[in-house]
């Protein structure tokens, strides 16, 4: 695979050199240089992306094989897969733009795209089967008949493995940007409550705790006098705290709710209300929570205090 990769330009733009990076990696810079210039694995350029402190499809621009290319650009995350018999095009996970990927896969001998939306792209990620597997139907003649959602076709032996390859390259790129906006969030640990919703589950905990918690946040409501902790929104349902540090725009430092599908009568499902797409950068400024520290502060902070009403 020769890879065109960016990693000297990102370097220059940092003001590193090919030997820092190597330092940084623990290799010998002429080692780095060989794989850099070679055929480096999916690995190595891990390692390289996490050293430069980049998201993993800042190093490319495009991968090419004998028989396809591939094209990337990490700006919106978009994706495109072309050979001779399959034309994919489409958008992987993006911080602040998307949990999901989509695309459309046109089959050009058929003249058709099968386009999925998010919630079947997200059938097709987290499929235990195969791909071959996920998309047979069984066999047409000589051709091997295959189903992507709601879209038949037979196809040809060459069109059933670059349909595959396609599917494969796809699923893989979107598991790593995925990976690396989990890893943003906090949510590695933590299940989604519903594909069309933004809560993530943080555990159980007893109902009588929560009701303390949310006294807490009537004691130290926003407009209360008390200034010896932190500052809340105190609305009778919801921990919503407040970042002061923050003048304007989205100042909500750590929302947590009840699922009260998930809870029962003594006990409560906790839910982390994850911000807005456009609002995600400031996790990674540290200005908000993600998942990991609000169950964190809530467990080691706010439990804590709403014990002691």
């Amino acid at each position: 695979m020769a890879n065109i990769l960016r990693i000297k330009e990102i370097l220059k733009s940092k003001n590193m050199t090919i030997s820092d990076l190597a330092g940084k990696m623990g290799i010998n810079r002429v080692t780095l240089n060989n794989m850099i210039n070679g055929n480096p694995t999916l690995e190595t350029m891990q390692k390289i992306a996490k050293n430069l402190n980049v998201e993993f499809l800042e190093l490319f621009s495009s991968i090419k094989e004998n028989n396809y290319t591939i094209s990337l650009t990490h700006v919106d995350n978009h994706f495109c897969y072309n050979d001779e018999n399959i034309f994919l095009n489409g958008f992987l996970p993006h911080l602040l733009h998307r949990d999901y990927g989509t695309f459309a896969l046109e089959i050009k001998r058929r003249g058709f795209s099968i386009i999925p939306n998010m919630a079947e792209v997200s059938k097709l990620i987290h499929s235990e089967e195969t791909v071959e597997e996920f998309i047979y139907k069984g066999k047409y003649g000589d051709e091997t008949l295959i189903q992507l959602f709601s879209s038949y076709t037979p196809l040809t032996e060459l069109e059933h493995k670059s349909f595959c390859q396609a599917l494969k390259l796809y699923i893989h790129f979107h598991q790593e940007c995925k990976n690396e906006m989990n890893t943003i969030l906090g949510t590695h640990d933590f299940k989604k409550y519903d594909f069309n919703q933004n809560y993530y589950e943080l555990g159980m905990i007893d109902r009588d705790v929560w009701s303390k918690l949310i006294e807490l946040t009537k004691i130290y409501d926003l407009d209360s006098a008390k200034n010896n902790f932190e500052k809340f929104n105190a609305n009778g349902y919801d921990v919503i705290m407040y970042n002061q540090n923050i003048k304007k725009g989205y100042n909500i430092k750590l929302w947590l709710s009840i699922i009260e599908e998930k809870s029962s009568y003594d006990s409560v499902m906790v839910g982390w209300n994850a911000p807005d797409y456009f609002d995600r950068d400031l996790i990674k400024s540290k200005e908000i929570f993600n998942a990991k520290e609000s169950y964190n502060f809530l467990h080691h902070a706010l439990i804590p205090m709403a014990k002691k009403i």
